[in-house]
């Protein structure tokens, strides 16, 4: 009979946390995630691990800071997995670590919007 009112408290209290927390969750992933599906999935991921370890949850902080801390950890495996595979995440590719790549075309020109302009002044100082 313990563990079904342990149960029961549990589920009150864990609701009473998605009611409280869930807005600011999912207002702090969607500013750090360009996509707002990818981070509707990210607070639902975290409510779930959430749930899952809630026995482990010790009061040593607020539940909000707990929630946070987990979301935050979620969002770092979002982007290890996006930089793994190379996924678009901030409108560069993830997967051009060549600075090179990023400026200079395959014939090895200067992209457009990254040569160097020639001043005036600068040429004739070096006559």
């Amino acid at each position: 009979m313990e563990s079904t009112v342990n149960a029961a408290e549990s589920r009150k209290l864990f609701e009473q946390w998605v009611k409280q927390h869930s807005a600011d969750l999912l207002r702090f992933a969607r500013n750090r995630v360009k996509d707002p599906d990818i981070a509707d999935d990210l607070v639902q991921l975290t409510l779930v691990s959430a749930w899952e370890t809630m026995r482990r949850f010790a009061g040593e902080s607020s539940p909000r800071t707990w929630l946070f801390a987990i979301l935050k950890h979620k969002l770092m495996d979002h982007y290890r997995k996006a930089y793994r595979e190379g996924m678009k995440v901030s409108g560069e590719v993830a997967d051009a670590d060549e600075p090179d790549a990023m400026i200079f075309d395959p014939n090895g020109h200067w992209l457009a919007q990254h040569a160097p302009a020639l001043r005036s002044g600068a040429l004739r100082r070096q006559r």
